[in-house]
C-alpha cells in the first residue's frame, strides 16, 4: 500500500508491506547505522554516504543527494540525519532519520521504517516526508513541467473535472516513487544478506534495478547507466566512510 498527501505544512509518503523475513534478522539490520548506507545507497539519488557519531556521540547518518547519474560527493548535497532506535509497545522496533535542513530550503527531512512481527514474516512501514519552501516549490514546478511531465507516482485520486481514479502526479508522484525505491531497497538488501561479502554488492544493484523495472513509474536510466553510476559511487562511499572512521564527520566534503 502506498500513501502520500501535499501541502504548503508537509510533502510525505509512505509504503506498507510484509517482507517474508523473520522479525528478529530485519530488527537487528534496522538497528545498524552501516546497514542502512548499504541499502540507501542503491537508490539513484543517494550519492554516498557514511556513519558515524556527532559532536554528542549521538549515531549520525551522512546521505549525499543528487541527481540519478554518476555524482561525486562533492558536487552533491551533504545531508546530516540524527538515527534514532526505539522499541515499540506491540514488540516493534521504530528508526527513524532526522535532518534540520535539506536543498533548496527545505526542511526537516525525515525517513522512518517501523517493523513488527507478523505471521508472514516481518510487517515493514516505510515514511519519507520533508517541509517544502518557495524555492523548492518552484523548482519542482519547472521539473514537473518539463523532464518530469507526465510522471505518475502509485496511489490514485479522482480527477477534479471527472472523479474517475487517476494515479496521482506532481510532487506526490515524485515522492511516493522514492519511497518505493527505499521499501525495494530494503527488500533487496535483507535478501542478499546471507551471500560471501564479495557478491553482494554487485547482486544487490542487479537485484535493485531488475526490482524497480517492474514499475514503469521508476524507469529512469538503463541498467548500463546506472550500474556503472552506482558502482564509481561505491567507490566513493568506501572512501568517505574511511574518512569518517579515521578523523569524524567534519572531515567529510559538504556543509
Amino acid at each position: 500500500m502506498v500513501r502520500s498527501e501535499s501541502s504548503p505544512a508537509q510533502v510525505w509518503a509512505e509504503v506498507e508491506g510484509v517482507l517474508p523475513f523473520p522479525f528478529e534478522p530485519v530488527s537487528r539490520t534496522l538497528a545498524e547505522p552501516a546497514a542502512w548506507c548499504g541499502f540507501l545507497a542503491l537508490h539513484l539519488n543517494t550519492k554516498a554516504c557514511a556513519h558515524g557519531a556527532a559532536a554528542q556521540g549521538t549515531p549520525l547518518l551522512v546521505l549525499y543527494s543528487g541527481r540519478k547519474h554518476y555524482e561525486p560527493p562533492d558536487d552533491a548535497y551533504r545531508m546530516d540525519y540524527q538515527f534514532e532506535v526505539r522499541e515499540r509497545e506491540d514488540g516493534g522496533v521504530r528508526v527513524s532519520l532526522q535532518a534540520d535542513e535539506g536543498p533548496l530550503g527545505t526542511e526537516d527531512h525525515r525517513i522512518e521504517v517501523r517493523a513488527a512481527p507478523a505471521p508472514e514474516g516481518t510487517s515493514v512501514h516505510i515514511r519519507s516526508s520533508y517541509v517544502p519552501s518557495f524555492l523548492s516549490r518552484a523548482s519542482t514546478g519547472v521539473y514537473l513541467a518539463t523532464l518530469g511531465r507526465g510522471k505518475e507516482g502509485f496511489s490514485r485520486t479522482a480527477a477534479p473535472d471527472t472523479g474517475e481514479k487517476r494515479p496521482v502526479e506532481g510532487v506526490r508522484g515524485i515522492i511516493e516513487r522514492n519511497a518505493v525505491r527505499y521499501y525495494l531497497a530494503l527488500e533487496v538488501f535483507l535478501e542478499t544478506r546471507s551471500l560471501p561479502p564479495g557478491e553482494r554488492l554487485e547482486t544487490r544493484l542487479r537485484t535493485w534495478f531488475e526490482r524497480t523495472e517492474r514499475y514503469p513509474q521508476l524507469e529512469e536510466l538503463s541498467r548500463e547507466e546506472y550500474l556503472e553510476s552506482k558502482r564509481r559511487e561505491q567507490r566513493n562511499q568506501s572512501h568517505l566512510q574511511q574518512t569518517m572512521d579515521a578523523s569524524g564527520p567534519g572531515a567529510l566534503p559538504g556543509s
